[in-house]
């Protein structure tokens, strides 16, 4: 028999973001715009989706789950209080800053700010709770739109999942030559088990000779 091998979500990037920017987010409706923040803070936060929605759309955590109380927001920064995830389990707190890059659609301030604006509530809501009566969403709408935007961009949509973001975040920071150390930290990784979440692409891998034939 043959070993089984988990199927890992494909990684997003900022590439795949700017292309579902321009061809399908209306960022005046306040769902695409909650849809798109849930989407931009999963990535820089390297979080988990449970970390950011509820599993069904009828039930939320604010233990777990974060509320617009557990976000500071600054000049040059965002930054999130997180009360729980597999590694922390409220044995203490997870403080997340986030750079923050004007005129950006990358920005999660940016994204933040005008998502609660079009759905304001009270700093115990949802911070992700969207329209007049802050509906809450679940992982499984989440995945189902996120997939549904990347078939109509043209990719295989199957290979994605509410896991690409935290896989992609990871994955592209790599890429950017960040300290493994701080992405282990940020992305709160009890051990090395992170490294599974990111690609080492071919031009990656090519430094390592270039690097050893270059003395």
């Amino acid at each position: 028999m043959l070993a089984y091998a988990p199927r890992r979500a494909h990684p997003l990037s900022p590439v795949i973001f700017m292309k579902l920017v321009e061809l399908f987010f209306n960022f005046q409706d306040p769902y695409e715009a909650t849809m798109w923040s849930v989407m931009i803070l999963e990535f820089l936060m390297f979080a988990r989706i449970s970390n950011l929605l509820p599993e069904s759309s009828s039930v939320f955590d604010p233990s777990k789950q974060l509320t617009r109380q557990d976000v500071r927001v600054a000049e040059n920064a965002v930054v999130l209080v997180v009360k729980w995830t597999k590694t922390i389990k409220h044995k203490r707190k997870l403080v997340l800053p986030l750079h923050v890059t004007p005129n950006s659609q990358l920005c999660p301030k940016l994204s933040l700010l005008r998502s609660v604006r079009l759905s304001p509530g009270t700093l115990q809501d949802d911070l992700f709770s969207c329209g007049p009566q802050l509906k809450l969403l679940s992982h499984q709408e989440f995945t189902k739109f996120l997939r549904k935007n990347l078939s109509l961009a043209g990719f295989n949509s199957t290979s994605f999942s509410g896991h690409s973001l935290r896989r992609g975040g990871a994955t592209w920071a790599l890429s950017q030559a960040i300290p493994t150390g701080l992405i282990q930290t940020h992305g709160d990784w009890a051990s090395d088990t992170y490294m599974a979440y990111q690609d080492f692409s071919l031009n990656n891998r090519l430094k390592t000779t270039a690097i050893m034939l270059s003395q």
